[in-house]
């Protein structure tokens, strides 16, 4: 297609109402990044033909391939901050196919949480190609559990972990309490805390969640009030490798931070799960799924409200399959996908973390809570998505490689299981489940038993003895009296 070689490039708004109105004043003022605005593009019949600073509405949105043929238009910018994703979609994917440079403004939660300004115009990000709208979830009942709290945040220097204690800071705790193993990680995102909160209090400690006499003496020292348990190890494939490492990390870290918390009436604990753990054949899904039950045992003892997050995948988390496909792009690819009917859920960090904060806020103890997703996306799907935003041509500029499903990964996520579906309480787009009080007295004994064997044991005499303890606790669901705490 030809395109616009000028130093001046002509671009379609998309959405002739009050954000598109503003763009186009923001780019005639300050004649922003050599866009020339050719016309607006909008979807209500009475615009059409109507003038907006003497720039003309010229058609609808389902004539942007022939529209932009017709005006040797180089790119289109969607000013349709509130729009659905099905429309956003709608319109992202014409604006493909008519091989369009594409530009969007802000969404209205980020433009009403501070987050950007209206007028920041930027490329189409991989966020935005998730499937669902993005949920924006309730404040006051999390401010009322934070608001001069003592934290103390598991996992602190990792993706979720250091997400976490942003979203919280803005909520005014008192102090938090940075724990990891990793002192690099953890001090980086202490000068950053810091820098940007000085009001609260950010103290770093290094510690072990495997040492319980290191959780002992940090507890002693700060008695935290709200315990968000985000540490964990999380890669399937190397798990399956090393399931030791897995058992000690996700069970017996949990199991030490659970049994400490429960000891010193912590009021409130948040265990993050994963979709892995819904019917989980991996070492890493197995491990979470059996933290879960931990967590779910020390909610019957009422020294406090103990409650699981579970969500899928996270966007530009640590091992995230869309930096992996990032670099690879770099590298002139090939994007190597495992299976291209493969699909997964996602969600964004941010989100991820409020979903954290607001879980904490609703649960009564023993529940599991987890976000609409909306439906999962292919991976094969993600990774030609990423490659287009990137500038490239999918099998062309870059090539798509199918290398195989890796041991421990299973085609189709679930976050639900069959029980789960059936019973849980659907409310504000959260999944929230109630626990029967399944009897997990010899939880801990059996974990201890299986603790014992792991050092002789074979990988795979390993994940039998996991998959063993899972069935023995198998349960159901009942949200018959269910209230929601706001």
């Amino acid at each position: 297609m030809k395109r616009n070689n000028s130093i001046q490039k002509s671009y379609f708004i998309i959405g002739a109402g009050e954000a598109g109105q503003m763009v186009l004043r923001e780019i005639q003022r300050a004649s922003m990044m050599g866009i020339q605005i050719t016309g607006f593009l909008d979807d209500k019949p009475e615009k059409i033909g109507t003038k907006i600073d003497a720039i003309t509405v010229i058609g609808r949105t389902d004539e942007i391939q022939e529209l932009s043929k017709k005006e040797n238009i180089y790119g289109a910018i969607l000013a349709m901050p509130s729009a659905s994703y099905q429309d956003r979609m709608r319109i992202i994917q014409l604006c493909e196919q008519a091989q369009l440079h594409t530009l969007v403004v802000p969404s209205t939660r980020q433009i009403i949480e501070g987050e950007v300004r209206w007028n920041q115009i930027r490329s189409v990000e991989m966020e935005e190609l998730l499937g669902r709208d993005e949920v924006v979830l309730e404040t006051q009942p999390i401010s009322a559990l934070l608001q001069n709290k003592t934290l103390l945040i598991t996992g602190a220097g990792g993706s979720i972990g250091s997400e976490l204690c942003r979203q919280a800071a803005v909520f005014n705790p008192k102090r938090v309490l940075l724990f990891g193993h990793g002192e690099n990680s953890i001090y980086k995102v202490m000068l950053e805390l810091q820098s940007l909160y000085s009001k609260i209090t950010w103290i770093p400690v290094i510690a072990d969640i495997q040492n319980i006499s290191s959780v002992r003496r940090i507890f002693a020292s700060y008695h935290p009030d709200v315990v968000f348990h985000a540490a964990a190890h999380k890669h399937v494939p190397l798990m399956e490798q090393f399931p030791v490492e897995a058992i000690w990390n996700n069970v017996v870290g949990t199991q030490n931070m659970v049994e400490v918390a429960s000891e010193n009436a912590t009021a409130h604990f948040v265990m993050i799960s994963t979709d892995k753990a819904v019917n989980p054949i991996s070492v890493m899904g197995m491990t979470k799924r059996i933290a879960e039950l931990i967590t779910l045992q020390a909610a019957q003892k009422k020294n406090g409200i103990y409650v699981c997050v579970r969500f899928g995948n996270v966007l530009a988390s640590r091992g995230s399959v869309v930096e992996v496909f990032k670099q690879q792009i770099k590298q002139g690819g090939p994007i190597t996908v495992t299976d291209a009917a493969m699909v997964r859920y996602f969600m964004t960090i941010p989100e991820a973390s409020r979903l954290v904060l607001q879980s904490a806020a609703y649960g009564r103890g023993g529940e599991i809570v987890i976000l609409d997703m909306g439906q999962p996306v292919k991976i094969i799907d993600l990774a030609r998505q990423l490659i287009r935003l990137s500038g490239l041509d999918p099998d062309k500029d870059i090539a798509i490689e199918i290398t195989g499903i890796r041991p421990g990964e299973k085609l189709h996520e679930e976050l639900l299981n069959q029980h789960e579906k059936q019973n849980a309480l659907q409310y504000k787009k959260l999944y929230i489940t109630a626990q029967e009080k399944t009897n997990l007295k010899y939880l801990k004994k059996d974990i201890d038993n299986l603790i014992k064997s792991i050092d002789t044991a074979s990988p795979q005499i390993i994940k039998n003895k996991l998959r063993s303890i899972i069935a023995q606790y198998e349960y159901k669901i009942n949200t018959g009296d269910m209230e929601i705490q706001t």
